[in-house]
């Protein structure tokens, strides 16, 4: 007897190399499906454990989207400077980017990493509605066979009894809305799909609406969220609706998330309430900068010359003062005769004239024996 996979073909190599990962993602199947022996359910399960995986990179990308948003309308007057030097444009968007402390890149990374996600949950799948092809001497059988889980499991039992169909919500989430026949049949594929896209929709609603400003100043970024969730509504017809399910599951989680970090968020909240960055405000930013160098400069200046004249070892400066007492005496007035000299010299011996003694006491002290 030999036992082929019908899935079996030349990019099984391929499959080898991440075979470990398929088995890990359907034993977290398996585990949420004994929680909830739903299909649908257990799908649901395992993305909102993904999507909890991703949540700091996501956390980073939302305030990355709204930190891009005020630079759109400055992104746009740099473009229209330097429509016809493209190299002197992207040094000055990248120098934009490091003033404001911005990744262009991080928007993107939550979506690059669900494509891995998706090739995983798509091959977990198909392994799991898996048909084998039985030889038996002359005669060939095709039996289910799934892939990946332990036969032991409630999940193993389940689809063998379903005969390899994952119903949920009467659709089959193992198949395409192109493999099944009728409309009546295809119509929960379709509402589903309609579900994925509404919820892509919404997740770009909920981002301009808060900044409409500066999210219009970019029309090209407007006309690609209005093509993208059709473009992954053409994709989602031909996989199976699993997939659909988990990027519909996906968007909802977003959807809460990116309302928390709106209300919450001190970053995001910062960026909502500043606006759009203008050129002035920019400006405004620059000198800000340089007022605050200049300052630090002068300061700098003052206390090297304070320390300086600590350490003179003279102290009177350029005047008639006493050596040593680190102070310069005043000037002596013309015309003041010698009371102005005695109490210049008061003042340089570090005494005032009100604390001088009286001349009773001093005869006193001059009559007292000894």
């Amino acid at each position: 007897m030999r036992v082929v996979s019908a899935a079996q073909s030349a990019g099984s190599a391929i499959g080898d190399i991440f075979n470990p990962l398929f088995v890990a993602i359907a034993g977290l199947l398996t585990f949420f499906y004994s929680i909830v022996p739903s299909y649908g359910g257990a799908i649901i399960l395992l993305t909102i454990a993904v999507m909890v995986i991703l949540a700091p990179l996501t956390f980073k990308a939302t305030r990355s989207m709204v930190a891009m948003q005020r630079l759109a309308p400055e992104m746009k007057k740099l473009q229209a400077k330097y429509k016809d030097d493209r190299q002197r444009l992207n040094e000055e968007l990248m120098a934009l980017y490091r003033e404001n402390n911005v990744s262009p890149f991080g928007t993107c990374l939550p979506l690059i990493l669900q494509i891995p996600g998706l090739f995983v949950l798509y091959n977990v799948i198909r392994g799991l509605s898996n048909i084998a092809i039985v030889t038996v001497g002359h005669h060939t059988h095709q039996v289910l066979a799934p892939k990946y889980i332990s036969h032991t499991s409630q999940l193993y039992h389940n689809i063998i009894s379903a005969k390899g169909q994952l119903m949920w919500l009467g659709m089959d989430l193992s198949k395409s809305a192109t493999k099944v026949g009728g409309f009546g049949a295809r119509l929960p594929f379709y509402l589903l799909i309609v579900v994925a896209i509404g919820l892509s929709y919404l997740q770009m609603h909920q981002m301009n609406k808060r900044n409409p400003q500066a999210s219009s100043a970019n029309p090209q970024m407007m006309r690609m969220q209005k093509i993208l969730p059709i473009f992954f509504g053409l994709i989602y017809i031909n996989l199976p609706a699993a997939i659909a399910l988990y990027f519909a599951v996906s968007s909802a989680f977003r959807l809460a998330q990116q309302e928390l970090q709106f209300r919450f968020d001190p970053v995001v909240v910062g960026h909502m309430a500043q606006g759009p960055l203008s050129a002035r405000s920019r400006e405004l930013k620059g000198r800000g900068a340089a007022g605050g160098t200049q300052a630090r400069r002068g300061l700098w200046a003052a206390l090297s010359r304070g320390t300086a004249a600590a350490s003179d070892p003279g102290g009177g400066g350029a005047g008639d003062g006493v050596p040593g007492n680190g102070r310069a005496s005043p000037p002596v007035a013309p015309g003041n005769g010698a009371g102005s000299r005695a109490k210049q010299a008061g003042q340089g011996n570090g005494r005032s004239q009100r604390h001088k003694p009286h001349p009773r006491s001093q005869a006193k002290r001059r009559k007292r024996p000894r």
